[in-house]
């Protein structure tokens, strides 16, 4: 069972292991793999990845599409997977906040931040008491159609 990793998070997708066969598992048009990170029977974390050729730059990129975990132990053996799916890449890429856990995780590995596009989003007053702090969101690449 996927426990909820964004329990603590003001806002963010939930996402169960239906949600996640759903969207990256049952698409016919697209190929995901996913790794884990256990102990015993217990699920620590895992990663989503994706291999992407730009026709435009003409090079072959790795995304980490998805990836949560509850500790630096998980988080270490998953993104030793993401480097060995990434090999032979040009790039291994994903999105995070800025000053985000998973963007000062990511820095650890020498992940550097690429290029910033600003995260911008209207939220009706009566929805702000729920949505908290953006400091405290949480959205990846598999949050959007596109990936």
């Amino acid at each position: 069972m996927i426990p909820n990793f964004c329990k603590d998070k003001d806002l963010a997708v939930y996402k169960d292991h239906r949600f996640l066969n759903w969207r990256f598992f049952e698409r016919p048009d697209v190929k995901y793999e996913c790794y884990l990170s256990t102990a015993g029977s217990n699920i620590k974390g895992y990663v989503v990845m994706k291999l992407f050729h730009d026709t435009i730059t003409n090079k072959k990129k790795a995304h980490i599409v998805d990836m949560h975990y509850i500790d630096r132990e998980s988080f270490d053996n998953l993104i030793v997977n993401a480097f060995r799916f990434a090999r032979g890449c040009d790039e291994l890429n994903t999105w995070v906040f800025e000053d985000s856990h998973y963007h000062k995780e990511l820095a650890r590995y020498g992940f550097q931040l690429k290029e910033s596009s600003p995260f911008i989003v209207y939220i009706h007053e009566t929805m702000k008491p729920q949505c908290g702090r953006a400091e405290n969101w949480f959205f990846s690449l598999g949050d959007n159609d596109v990936f």
